[in-house]
């Protein structure tokens, strides 16, 4: 297996704080699967032949009797913890809980990490278009300063039940520009609007703009940055580091910033859908059934 094969960093540590149960291991009964079940699927089918889950210690165990029985023999099947002292002081930590952040979760996997990579959350569904459209991408990339971002329309990747947090895209043709995120956005009656922490609207949008779902497809240099950039992102955030996070839309657009890298915005016409509410868990398992029964993952 040649280690010049683009992998998956597939991001499963979250706390699922809204939804209440773990997503990572939440079987949806109608389908037999969890979610992380269709990714895994979707990766494996596009060429993917390296997936590394980073998890939370507390669920290492879990996860590995979980997904290592079903994969294990259809992919080279990792798994790595992301921990809150990786990388950090631990003086500084005091009653932190919950993990970094998805920057902080690639860095988790760094040392698996010798080949261009994808990563993506484990809660959302990207559909296998996506994945093959990446995978092809980092194949045939030669250009270790190009990255490339699966964009989404942004009234497509809305629950009805909640606001959720998305980084909006600016890009010239399939050039992505900038990278911003709103962290509480939500449909009211034509359009999308954006609040900040006390419900007030700091703007809106048509809902046709493109965001990212944290799909990515990046070089092994992202690493050395992000690992620069984390170190920087603890010293301004002192003061208030219970609840900051190191995100990826961040570290990619200071690199764009600062011109090291160029980010091509891809795109498809799959259908995305996600958890974030306990709300969203039937319409997901409703759709799931259906690809299911069109015959689809036959595999799992």
């Amino acid at each position: 297996m040649s280690i010049n094969y683009p992998q998956l960093i597939l991001m499963g540590a979250g706390m699922s704080r809204r939804f209440g149960v773990l997503k990572q291991l939440d079987v949806l009964e109608a389908c037999g699967n969890s979610l992380p079940e269709f990714i895994i699927d979707d990766a494996i089918s596009a060429g993917f032949e390296r997936i590394c889950i980073v998890v939370r210690k507390e669920i290492l165990q879990a996860m590995e009797s979980f997904y290592a029985p079903r994969f294990g023999h259809r992919v080279d099947l990792r798994f790595v913890c992301q921990t809150l002292d990786d990388l950090v002081d631990t003086s500084i930590l005091h009653t932190r809980t919950k993990p970094w952040g998805t920057a902080h979760a690639v860095l988790a996997a760094r040392k698996y990490i010798d080949a261009p990579f994808a990563t993506a959350n484990s809660d959302d569904y990207y559909g296998p278009a996506a994945f093959k459209t990446l995978y092809t991408s980092l194949a045939s990339n030669h250009d270790k300063d190009k990255f490339f971002l699966m964009g989404y329309k942004l009234m497509n990747t809305l629950s009805p039940f909640g606001p959720v947090s998305r980084a909006l895209c600016t890009h010239n043709g399939s050039q992505l520009d900038t990278l911003v995120e709103h962290t509480r956005l939500q449909q009211e009656h034509s359009e999308v609007i954006s609040l900040d922490e006390q419900n007030k609207k700091i703007a809106s949008f048509t809902g046709d703009e493109l965001v990212s779902m944290n799909l990515y497809g990046l070089s092994p240099q992202f690493l050395d940055y992000a690992e620069t950039l984390f170190s920087e992102f603890l010293n301004d955030a002192r003061g208030n580091l219970e609840e900051k996070e190191f995100l990826l839309p961040g570290v990619i657009q200071q690199m764009i910033t600062e011109n090291r890298a160029t980010v091509d915005l891809l795109s498809c016409e799959e259908q995305w859908f996600g958890m974030t509410y306990p709300q969203d868990r039937p319409y997901v398992e409703k759709n799931l059934l259906a690809l299911k029964k069109q015959g689809m993952y036959a595999d799992i």
